[in-house]
């Protein structure tokens, strides 16, 4: 099974202030030790994290944090021509900002689940993969 993981689901495993931080957390045990599960992360979320996570004052230890996407195995998906036109036919058909786009466009191409906390983002991604959130997910294991 491939699960995309949307920019808030990892800012709120690193974040102790985020509402679903321990559910996160669940999450992200459960997953990566599951053999079946392989997780997937968009090119753009790993600048997203970066950024955010300086924003947060977590700035100084931005390296460590990104090493997770490295040392768990994560796919790291790049841009290319492909994602593109995954990106372009979605474009037309969910109103989304372009990061969600590219990131509903790579759950697509890589036939994944999509994970997010975003409800409105998960409410569009939706009508074009199968989208939830990670709590959600969990009580289907």
């Amino acid at each position: 099974m491939y699960l995309v993981i949307d920019t808030s689901v990892f800012i709120t495993a690193w974040n102790s202030s985020e509402v679903h931080h321990r559910q996160t957390g669940s999450f992200f045990e459960q997953a990566l030790d599951d053999d079946d599960i392989h997780l997937i992360v968009p090119e753009l979320v790993v600048y997203e994290v970066a950024n955010v996570l300086t924003r947060l004052g977590f700035g100084k230890k931005i390296r460590e944090y990104l090493s997770v996407f490295e040392q768990n195995g994560m796919e790291i998906i790049p841009f290319s021509s492909e994602l593109f036109d995954s990106f372009m036919h979605i474009s037309t058909l969910l109103n989304l900002k372009t990061s969600d786009l590219i990131v509903c466009a790579t759950a697509s191409l890589s036939k994944a689940f999509l994970m997010s906390w975003d409800k409105r983002f998960l409410s569009q991604a939706s009508k074009v993969v199968k989208a939830q959130t990670p709590s959600d997910f969990l009580k289907k294991l």
